[in-house]
């Protein structure tokens, strides 16, 4: 079995990315205002320094698109998330707030934590 591997980006809606998904990139777009919050850097396994998005951000995301995605991916997602002490429940109601899904994310939080 071979397996691929498809970039992933996300961008700004209104953001013409044909080119890109022409390409075989994968392309999320949100509100261009959401397209700073919670970024960061990481250094690939090699050696390339990359922009993502922090946990909390993803949580976010996750939580906003639940209805897109598969369950047992949501709920792992979640599970690994809410039982890692390194987890930071501060900036994650912080970018619910902005995104608009903090009643999700407060109703996670209780049942998780």
């Amino acid at each position: 079995m071979v397996l691929t591997f498809s970039p992933v980006i996300t961008v700004g809606r209104g953001y013409n990315a044909k080119h890109l998904r022409d390409n075989g990139v994968v392309v999320h777009t949100v509100r261009p205002e959401w397209l700073e919050l919670g970024l960061t850097q990481a250094q690939t396994f090699t050696g390339n320094i990359v922009r993502i998005y922090d946990r909390e951000r993803c949580i976010c995301d996750i939580i906003k698109n639940k209805n897109k995605m598969d369950i047992q991916v949501f709920q792992m997602a979640l599970t690994s998330y809410f039982s890692d002490s390194d987890k930071n429940i501060h900036n994650l109601m912080e970018y619910a707030g902005i995104m608009g899904v903090s009643d999700k994310v407060r109703q996670y939080t209780e049942v998780l934590l």
